[in-house]
């Protein structure tokens, strides 16, 4: 059950902005740490095997699923990095030109035609970054569900066997 509800709390990162980072990245990690603690506790309390046990396949999934999380950041921040320095280019691009034609008109309030910097702003197209991390809130919570649902029938119906 605790590294259940660790794996879920890894995925509120899918509802913080991509801009907050620190955020994202610092609520990855700690469930990733958390659960490396969990697993080095389970081992100091059982017995030294040569073999891989059920716990430690529902341990290495829930350590994969929490480390996904933090992949797909990764893809979702560079993606919204590399949109975001597109926009601001096309911005730029098409404000100089609008400056230009300003420049010709008088000279002195040409400067002041520049845009200001778009850091802060988000173009629509940044925001299609987003879609990554709402197809996850669907995608992480499906696919774990499904792996449980086979875990515990496949371990159930070896353990009513016996």
């Amino acid at each position: 059950m605790p590294s259940t509800l660790i794996v879920l709390v890894s995925w509120v990162s899918f509802w913080i902005r991509v801009e907050a980072a620190p955020a994202r990245v610092a609520l990855s990690v700690t469930s990733l740490l958390t659960l490396c603690t969990q697993i080095q506790t389970h081992r100091s309390q059982l017995p030294p095997l040569n073999y891989i046990i059920a716990l430690d396949i529902w341990l290495f999934v829930c350590i994969f699923m929490v480390f996904a999380t933090l992949v797909e950041f990764a893809i979702s921040y560079n993606s919204f990095v590399i949109k975001r320095v597109d926009s601001s280019r096309e911005e730029i691009g098409s404000a100089q030109s609008k400056t230009n034609e300003t420049w010709m008109i008088n000279i002195e309030t040409s400067s002041q035609a520049l845009p200001e910097s778009p850091k802060g702003r988000c173009s629509s197209s940044c925001r299609d970054v987003t879609k990554i991390d709402f197809a996850c809130r669907f995608i992480f919570p499906m696919s774990f569900t499904a792996f449980s649902i086979a875990y515990w029938v496949h371990y159930l119906t070896i353990y009513s066997r016996h």
